[in-house]
């Protein structure tokens, strides 16, 4: 990849809105997407995303917070990424006599709530223009999505997708399908015993 082409795509990419299409699990283990599989998925994904949590879910809205050009692949961090990175002066320490003290926050070992995925090629990075490379990003971004509904109907299935636009609920849909399909109720009752 060239030196204008890499200018071009860290200029476009960088600090994009984009809504999610997958699951991408909080923690260290990002998402891997080569010629179109993504991995982990499946079990694993739902093991990570258990384990961890999740970082972002079908249909949320995330920044692309950084992006790195490699040899054989393009790495793209999603809010803040996975590592929570210091400030300069986060690393100062003033020494005295008989005390230390730190300068900066007072947690310096913060989790971050980011995650990234690796887009990999075969041997090295092609020269790639904005709309090849979103292509590649489809199944993880979504960048023509009006709206987080848009986005999150284009992950469920036709049968489910349908149920929602006409506000129907299906036995088997999750708490996600049901508030789009529904919509948030308007308040929350909560009975304890004895009431009226």
């Amino acid at each position: 990849m060239s030196k204008e082409t890499r200018e071009q795509v860290l200029h476009a990419f960088n600090a994009e809105l984009v809504y999610i299409r997958t699951n991408f699990p909080m923690g260290k283990t990002g998402l891997k997407l080569k010629d179109g599989a993504l991995t982990p998925s499946g079990k694993d994904l739902q093991q990570l995303m258990s384990l961890w949590g999740p970082a972002a879910k079908p249909g949320d809205q995330a920044r692309i917070s950084d992006i790195v050009i490699k040899d054989d692949h393009i790495h793209f961090e999603i809010n803040g990424g996975p590592v929570k990175k210091q400030k300069w002066y986060q690393h100062i320490q003033i020494q005295g006599a008989t005390t230390v003290t730190p300068g900066g926050s007072d947690v310096p070992n913060a989790n971050s709530r980011g995650s990234f995925v690796d887009l990999y090629f075969d041997k090295y990075v092609p020269e790639l223009t904005g709309p090849e490379l979103k292509q590649l990003l489809r199944p993880v971004f979504d960048f023509d999505a009006k709206s987080p509904l848009d986005a999150y109907l284009e992950t469920v299935s036709p049968k489910v997708k349908d149920a929602i636009t006409h506000h129907n609920v299906l036995v088997g849909m999750n708490h996600d399908m049901v508030i789009y399909a529904k919509g948030r109720p308007p308040r929350r009752v909560r009975e304890h015993d004895g009431e009226i």
